[in-house]
This record gives structure tokens, sequence and C-alpha cells, in this order.
């Protein structure tokens, strides 16, 4: 407990106590952790997939609606990542809706957190480098920054091209409208995809590269200002 509480007046008087330029790369260093957190969150999000489904109400005469929803609209069929719904109009008397989501293939959302969670400890170094004013930590953080940086844009760019190539190879189904006909009296109202969480998770890897850029940048002031003082 004690411990804890001398960590955390610590950071405060780092924070408040301390010169501008490591204010601002402290504080840079928290932003970019914490962008780094998020894109863990929604790289989990992505890895998981469901198929769901239901009716608007229990009529016992349609009860085989749901497994011909599978069989027209599912992951084997889909290529991941997106998130989908189909929805069919049973007599105009109830209505079936599935949703499904397929996840990120060829283990990338694996690969992205494992390079999140690299720079993440990256930047912690940085963080601790502050702290310690330790002139080693500091050039340990720069060096594996820029790594790490490289590592997540591929990834970003990598993760751009699955999902161009997911829009692809589902827009027919992707964009079927009163098309899906599995006996008389249902009609097919539509299937709509979205890549929403994909793209987020693409771009937003592009912007933690940058913020990781922008932190090495100024832990070089800051390494810089402190060996002027040390002379």
């Amino acid at each position: 407990m004690f411990g804890f509480q001398h960590s955390t007046e610590k950071a405060k008087k780092l924070i408040l106590e301390a010169p501008d330029n490591t204010k601002k790369a402290y504080l840079v260093l928290l932003v970019t952790l914490a962008m780094l957190l998020l894109q863990l969150f929604v790289s989990y999000m992505g890895m998981g997939s469901s198929w769901t489904c239901g009716l608007d109400n229990s009529d016992p005469a349609h009860p085989d609606i749901c497994n011909y929803l599978r069989s027209v609209a599912s992951c084997r069929l889909l290529t991941g990542p997106l998130k989908a719904q189909v929805t069919l109009d049973i007599n105009n008397q109830a209505k079936a809706s599935a949703e499904i989501v397929c996840p990120w293939e060829n283990a990338s959302s694996e690969l992205r957190i494992c390079f999140s969670v690299a720079a993440a400890l990256s930047v912690v170094v940085g963080l601790s480098a502050l702290s310690k004013e330790s002139k080693k930590l500091s050039e340990l953080h720069i060096n594996s920054a820029y790594f790490f940086m490289f590592l997540l844009g591929l990834a970003s760019t990598f993760d751009l091209f699955a999902v161009q190539q997911s829009e692809e190879d589902n827009y027919l189904l992707c964009n079927l409208s009163n098309e899906l006909v599995p006996k008389e009296g249902v009609n097919g109202e539509s299937m709509e995809c979205n890549h929403y969480l994909y793209n987020f998770t693409a771009y937003f890897g592009y912007l933690i590269a940058g913020a990781l850029l922008y932190s090495t940048y100024n832990m070089k002031v800051w390494k810089d200002n402190l060996s002027l003082d040390g002379l």
C-alpha cells in the first residue's frame, strides 16, 4: 500500500513539478498507452464469431426458418471480417432475423494483439525512463517504439486488405434484396453487411503508429535536455 502511494505521489510530482518537456513527453506516453489498451479491446472484439437467429413471435408453423438462414448465411459461406444481418418476412405474419459475425482470418487479431502488448511495454519503459531520469531506458524506448510502430503500421495495412477482400468476396450476398425465398410465402427482405469495427481497428492502428512516432520525438527532446543538464 505504501509503495503504491509512493508511486502515485511520484507520478503527480512528475506531472505537476517537472519541466515542460518532461510533462509533454509524459502525457504523450500516457495517451499512447491508453490508445494501445483500446486497440487491444477492439482486437479482442474482432476475434469472436457468432450466429443468432430469432422470430418476432413464437409461431410453431415455421420451425425450420432459422436452419434455412444458417444454410444461406454463415461464416462458412462468408469471408470475414464482417457483421451481417439478414431478415425474412414470413407470410406477412412474422419476421425472422439472423445476425452473423465473422472474425478476422489467418490469426491477424492474435498478431495485432501481440504487437500492441509489446508496444505498450515499450511505452511503460518510456514512462519509467522519465520517472527515473534514465537516458538508457529512454534510448530503449525510442529504439523499440520505432520497431513496433513499423509492425503496427504493417498490420493495419494487411487489415485494410482483409476488409477490402471481404467486401469484394461478399458483395453478392451482402446486397441481396427480396432474393431469399426458401418456400412459398416466405419473402427475402434484405441482407446487410458492415465492416465498421474492422475498418476502425485498421485505421486506429495507423493512428497509434503515429502516436508512437510522436512519443519518440518527445523522448528525444527530453533526453537531449537531460544530457545538457548533466553538463
